[in-house]
């Protein structure tokens, strides 16, 4: 009977069981090294993104608690009122006020200005221009040191470079031409737009009228 000789794999086959096992093994080694460095990996980027996440949470509360702490002055601000002088029509200089063109009114405070008048001041004298719905303020009327006589009325006339210097209180005479318009005018306020006056009720048409021709001047006095 002839003997039946059996191969012995070699080391050198590839299909040795024993070089498969090794393979296999390194293989699985090698994938789970990876796959344990992409889950540091990943906790890494998840840490980072969660504390930039805090960071900006934490940026966007502060800048909201400013936004509303603004937003209530503001409205503190606006819901508080005060009482304060308001023309209610066409004022010029040299007017009188009166409490048919000034009223009180209340208003915002944030939207009063700081020089604003609180009381309206009666029979004080306007240096400048104020339009009806304009608060009255300390500037917009005449300085104080001329008192304005009973009976009299002011006057502004402009052109103060013409003009002798004056103060408040001063004497005048108001010229036109060769005439005098008023005797012993008195000085109410001084201006870089002019002087104001105040005349008697009945030369105050005159002087107003030479006024606004251009052709008043004044004459100083004692």
């Amino acid at each position: 009977m002839p003997s039946v000789l059996r191969r012995t794999p070699s080391t050198d086959d590839p299909r040795d069981p024993s070089r498969l096992e090794v393979a296999v093994r390194w293989i699985i080694r090698r994938t789970a090294a990876q796959c344990s460095a992409q889950v540091r990996a990943l906790r890494r980027s998840t840490r980072r993104q969660v504390g930039a996440s805090v960071s900006l949470g934490i940026v966007a509360t502060a800048s909201t608690a400013a936004l509303l702490a603004n937003l209530v002055s503001a409205s503190e601000a606006l819901g508080r009122t005060v009482r304060v002088a308001v023309a209610v029509a066409p004022l010029a200089p040299g007017d009188s006020v009166a409490t048919a063109t000034v009223v009180l009114r209340s208003l915002p405070a944030a939207a009063v200005p700081s020089t604003a008048l609180t009381v309206v001041p009666v029979d004080a004298v306007l240096r400048q221009h104020v339009a009806p719905g304009e608060v009255l303020t300390a500037a917009d009327l005449a300085s104080e040191g001329a008192n304005l006589p009973d009976g009299w009325r002011t006057v502004a006339i402009a052109g103060r470079g013409a003009f002798p210097p004056l103060e408040p209180g001063a004497l005048v005479d108001v010229i036109a031409g060769s005439a005098v318009l008023a005797a012993g005018a008195v000085v109410i306020d001084v201006t870089e737009g002019g002087i104001v006056v105040a005349v008697p009720a009945e030369s105050a048409p005159a002087v107003a009228t030479a006024a606004a021709a251009g052709e008043a001047t004044l004459a100083g006095g004692g």
